[in-house]
């Protein structure tokens, strides 16, 4: 699939829960979903890379392919706290991953940062070992110590800085 053939849309957190379970938290029981504090804040964004599902019926939603959280925050920067924009939850469903569509809901996401949270100076993310090429492909810088979360494993802390809304 051709990650310019699919919708980015802003979702409601229900829609992205599943995919960001199976991919991010595949260690949880059947009945518990991956809901994180901050998911319901009218200060929080989701957004989904929607495609056709291949079996799809009359009036069916597209299918969610790949997701992105996007939540207020703050960073401390050169010893400032500063306004910021933390990256969690990003997942690829298994069946698609490794074939742009990441990066693309990634580079479409970024760049509505600025009308979304318009003091904000930085997105940052805590990103899995493995994660960190993509998100260095993104523009993202390692900071920080590495660090282990239980059960999923060693990570570092990356960050960007969000270029200036243009104004109109």
């Amino acid at each position: 699939m051709n990650p310019f053939e699919l919708t980015i849309e802003e979702v409601e957190a229900r829609r992205i829960l599943a995919i960001r379970t199976a991919v991010l938290r595949p260690h949880f029981s059947a009945s518990r979903l991956a809901h994180f504090p901050g998911d319901e804040d009218e200060t929080t964004h989701h957004f989904a890379a929607l495609g056709p599902r291949s079996n799809a019926g009359e009036g069916q939603k597209p299918e969610v392919l790949a997701i992105v959280s996007y939540y207020q925050s703050t960073l401390t920067v050169d010893g400032s706290e500063e306004s910021a924009v933390q990256l969690r939850g990003m997942a690829v469903a298994p069946s698609v991953q490794r074939r742009g569509i990441g990066g693309h809901l990634l580079t479409i996401t970024l760049g509505r940062l600025p009308l979304l949270y318009p003091t904000a100076r930085w997105v940052w993310c805590n990103a899995r070992q493995s994660a960190i090429p993509f998100y260095q492909n993104q523009g993202f810088e390692i900071f920080g110590d590495p660090f282990s979360i239980p059960e999923i494993g060693p990570h570092r802390r990356m960050r960007r800085k969000i270029p200036l809304a243009i104004a109109s």
